[in-house]
């Protein structure tokens, strides 16, 4: 039976001072997670072609400051991860992996937006490469950070935007993304291609977040939900 090929995984933080010192703490660590040598020393480290930089910035403190500009009145930013499978990925050459899927986080954020009405908002991301716990094969994916809010038709003002499961917006992300995965696997490897191993990367089910308008709402002192930290 041929699983998912790729897994999103959806985080918002709230527009409190607590969340905004976890989304400071998340951009750092996303930052320096694969030379953490260099956070002994940011003096001294080239950090600037860590992050790939869509409009939000291409340091962690340029997006910081960009978050808490374009936050809407409940979201202060969404923290995405794009993690393919790695069984699939690891078909293609690994001196190709960080070029593909640059071009795949800029597809499914672009398509996703765009399959909504919205404009696509500024946002930015960086690539991590990791492995599997049991197997240690290569897992390189992408966390992206985009602002709680999108542009609109009116330079002076923005809207707020918001992800409900019970709209299906989490349905259309993970449809969008499979789709686009599958997308690139046949463009690489022909139709001939398919997967049959199942996924070693934990994932989060959709029901452990409550991602719904309400939901949000009602939530501004509760701990905020930020993405798993990989």
């Amino acid at each position: 039976m041929t699983t998912r090929v790729i897994i999103p995984d959806l985080r918002y933080h709230k527009p409190n001072r607590k969340a905004q010192k976890q989304l400071r703490a998340s951009l750092k660590y996303l930052t320096y997670r694969d030379n953490r040598e260099d956070a002994d020393h940011p003096e001294y480290a080239d950090l600037s072609d860590r992050w790939h930089d869509r409009g939000l910035g291409d340091r962690w403190q340029d997006i910081e400051q960009a978050c808490g500009q374009l936050k809407s009145r409940h979201v202060l930013a969404w923290s995405l991860v794009i993690g393919p499978d790695p069984q699939t990925f690891n078909q293609l050459p690994a001196n190709e992996h960080e070029n593909l899927l640059t071009s795949l986080t800029d597809q499914i954020v672009g398509e996703y937006y765009e399959s909504r009405g919205l404009n696509i908002p500024e946002y930015s991301f960086v690539i991590h490469h990791a492995a599997t716990k049991e197997t240690h094969i290569p897992y390189p994916h992408a966390h992206i950070i985009l602002p709680g809010s999108t542009p609109s038709g009116d330079e002076s003002r923005r809207r707020p935007f918001y992800n409900n499961r019970d709209k299906g917006d989490l349905k259309r992300l993970h449809s969008i993304s499979e789709r686009a995965m599958t997308q690139l696997m046949e463009h690489e490897l022909g139709h001939d291609w398919q997967t049959t191993r199942r996924l070693e990367i934990p994932v989060v089910a959709d029901t452990e977040l409550d991602l719904s308008d309400e939901a949000i709402e009602n939530s501004a002192d509760e701990p905020t939900n930020t993405n798993r930290q990989r």
